[in-house]
C-alpha cells in the first residue's frame, strides 16, 4: 500500500532542492579537485624554474655537444695536416739502409747527402779499387729508390785508393 499525503508541488521542490545539493556537491568537489591541480601545477612550475635558474650554461646537454663539436673540428684539422706533412713522406732510413747494403765493405762514405727539394743525392767516399766502386754503383743502380745513378768518369781514372762521387735522384711521385 502507498500513501501518498505529500501534495505533487512540494514533491517537485524536493527533487528539484536534491538535484541542486547533488549539483552543488559536484561543483565543490569540482572546485576542490580545480585548487588541488592548481597548487601541483603551481609547486612544480616553482621547482622547474629553480632548477633551471641553478643550471650553468656551460653544463648544459647542448654546450657540452658544442664543445664535443669544437673538439672534433680540432682534431679533424690536425689530421689534415699529418696527412698534408705525411704525403711526400720517404722512408729516410729504409733509404739509408739500402745504400749502406749496396755498399757491402765495397766503399766507405764521407757524405751522404739528399736534397728534398729536387731529390738529387750526392755520395762521397773513399774505394780501395775501381772494381769495387763500380760494383758499388751497380748495387745502387738496383735500388729502386735510385735513377740517373751516374759516376763522373775522373772517379774511373786511378786504379786503387779513389776519392769517388756518385750522383743520383730520388724516384718520388713527382720525377719517376
Amino acid at each position: 500500500m502507498n500513501l501518498n499525503l505529500v501534495p505533487e508541488k512540494i514533491k517537485k521542490e524536493i527533487k528539484i532542492k536534491l538535484l541542486g545539493d547533488i549539483i552543488l556537491d559536484c561543483l565543490f568537489i569540482f572546485s576542490v579537485a580545480s585548487v588541488a591541480l592548481a597548487i601541483v601545477f603551481k609547486v612544480s612550475w616553482m621547482i622547474t624554474d629553480e632548477t633551471l635558474s641553478n643550471l650553468d650554461p656551460s653544463d648544459s646537454v647542448s654546450s657540452s655537444i658544442r664543445g664535443y663539436e669544437e673538439e672534433i673540428k680540432e682534431i679533424n684539422r690536425k689530421t689534415s695536416e699529418l696527412s698534408e706533412i705525411q704525403k711526400d713522406f720517404i722512408p729516410w732510413t729504409c733509404l739509408i739502409k739500402k745504400t749502406g747494403e749496396a755498399a757491402d765493405g765495397l766503399v766507405v762514405f764521407d757524405l751522404f747527402n739528399i736534397e728534398r727539394e729536387n731529390g738529387n743525392v750526392l755520395i762521397e767516399g773513399w774505394a780501395e779499387s775501381r772494381d769495387d766502386l763500380l760494383a758499388f754503383k751497380d748495387n745502387l743502380k738496383k735500388i729502386e729508390d735510385f735513377s740517373a745513378v751516374s759516376l763522373p768518369i775522373e772517379n774511373l781514372l786511378k786504379k786503387e785508393e779513389i776519392n769517388f762521387k756518385i750522383t743520383a735522384k730520388l724516384k718520388t711521385g713527382d720525377n719517376e
